[in-house]
C-alpha cells in the first residue's frame, strides 16, 4: 500500500450532543436512533457528491491532437495520413508503454497490447525480408491508429459507466447500514445501485451500534481511498476522497446537527437548553 494519510478527521462533537438529546427523548431503541443518523449523514453525503457527465468526457476525449505526419518522396504524389488523433487514442498509445507518464500514474492498472500491423513497426523499421515502400508504411500507421481508435471507443464507454465513481462509493456504507436501522426508514433506498461496480467497489468499513452497547457507538468508513489495485491508483483515489468527499460528508453532518436542534427545539425540550445552547443553539 503507497504511504499516504488514510484518515480524515471530522469534528462529530456538536452532533454528538444533538444525538444525546434524542437519545434522552426520542422513542427509538438507541442503536437504532444511532444507526439511523449515521445513515442520514451518509445518505446526504452521497446526494452532494458530484458526478461527471458523459457529455463532459466526450468532450475531453475527443479534444483533436496532433496531426498524423504525412509521406511521400520528392517528385512523387504527395500521400498524407488524414487520420486526427484524439485525447483518448493518445491515452492509448500510452498505455502501450508500461514507463509512460499514464501508466506510471495509474501504476499500470490498464496495459494495452501493441498490435502486429503489416508485419513493420510503426516507425517503418523492417520486420521481414525487404524494407517497407510508402505505399506499405501508410497501410501500417493505418492498420495502426485504426486498431487505437477501437481501443480508444471502447475505453470512453467503460468510462461512461464511471461517471458516478465517487458518488457510489457511499453505497456500501448504506447497504450495511440499511439492516441497522427501523424498518420505516429503509423506505427508499431500494433502488441503491453501484451500476457497473456492485462487484468491485467495496468500499466500506461499517460497524453498527448494537443494543447491547452501553453507549451506542456507529463507526462508519469510506475506503474508497485504500481501495485502489495498484498504489498509484490508491494515491488518486485517496487524493480525491480528502479534497470532495471529506468536505461533502462534514457540510451533511452540520445540516444533520442544525436539523436535530431544530427539532429539539420545537418539541419543547427545555431540560436539555443547557445543551442546546452549548452546542451554539441559541432555544428562543
Amino acid at each position: 500500500m503507497s504511504d499516504h494519510n488514510l484518515t480524515c478527521r471530522l469534528d462529530t462533537s456538536n452532533l454528538w450532543k444533538a444525538q444525546t438529546i434524542f437519545l434522552r427523548y426520542g422513542n427509538t431503541v438507541p442503536a437504532y436512533a444511532v444507526n439511523r443518523t449515521a445513515l442520514f449523514c451518509i445518505q446526504a453525503a452521497q446526494d452532494a457528491t458530484p458526478v461527471t457527465s458523459q457529455s463532459r468526457i466526450d468532450m475531453d476525449m475527443q479534444i483533436q491532437m496532433t496531426p498524423i505526419v504525412s509521406f511521400g518522396s520528392k517528385g512523387k504524389t504527395q500521400m498524407t495520413n488524414t487520420v486526427e488523433k484524439t485525447r483518448a487514442m493518445m491515452i492509448v498509445v500510452s498505455r502501450m508503454h508500461p514507463n509512460s507518464k499514464y501508466s506510471l500514474q495509474t501504476g499500470n492498472r490498464w496495459p494495452v497490447p501493441f498490435p502486429d500491423v503489416v508485419g513493420y513497426t510503426l516507425a517503418g523499421a523492417k520486420i521481414g525480408p525487404k524494407a517497407p515502400t510508402p505505399l506499405e508504411r501508410m497501410a501500417n500507421q493505418m492498420n495502426f491508429w485504426n486498431y487505437v481508435e477501437q481501443v480508444a471507443e471502447r475505453m470512453v464507454s467503460a468510462r461512461h459507466s464511471s461517471v458516478a465513481f465517487l458518488k457510489a462509493s457511499w453505497t456500501a456504507i448504506i447497504e450495511q447500514l440499511l439492516p441497522n436501522v427501523p424498518p420505516k426508514y429503509r423506505r427508499g433506498f431500494g433502488s441503491v445501485d453501484r451500476g457497473t461496480f456492485s462487484k468491485t467497489l467495496l468500499t466500506s468499513e461499517v460497524t453498527p451500534a448494537r443494543t447491547n452497547q452501553p453507549i451506542p457507538i456507529c463507526i462508519v468508513s469510506n475506503t474508497i481511498g485504500v481501495n485502489g489495485s495498484t498504489d498509484a491508483l490508491e494515491d488518486k483515489y485517496n487524493e480525491a476522497a480528502h479534497r470532495i468527499l471529506g468536505p461533502l460528508l462534514k457540510s451533511a453532518i452540520d445540516r444533520e446537527y442544525q436539523s436535530k436542534m431544530e427539532y429539539a427545539a420545537a418539541q419543547g425540550w427545555r431540560d436539555e437548553a443547557g445543551n442546546i445552547i452549548q452546542c451554539g443553539w441559541i432555544v428562543k
